[in-house]
């Protein structure tokens, strides 16, 4: 999955510009720390997210995970 993302954003740079590439490049900008195959990972599963971090980063924050929860809406 994330290598037929990775092909067609190539391919669309090659194109030039496009909408979904410059999408993925200002989601990209948000977690740039994050490799690339991380980036569109967090990208194909919540394309809104705004911050990610880990489950214990959470907790030393004073936020607790609800048990079976999949991710923020």
């Amino acid at each position: 999955m994330v290598h037929d993302q990775m092909e067609a954003l190539t391919s669309e740079l090659a194109q030039g510009k496009s909408e979904h590439l410059q999408q993925y490049l200002e989601f990209a900008s948000r977690f740039h720390r994050y490799s690339r195959a991380n980036q569109l990972l967090i990208w194909l599963q919540h394309p809104d997210a705004t911050h990610v971090a880990s489950y214990r980063h959470w907790q030393e924050q004073g936020y607790q995970v609800a048990k079976g929860a999949h991710r923020a809406i």
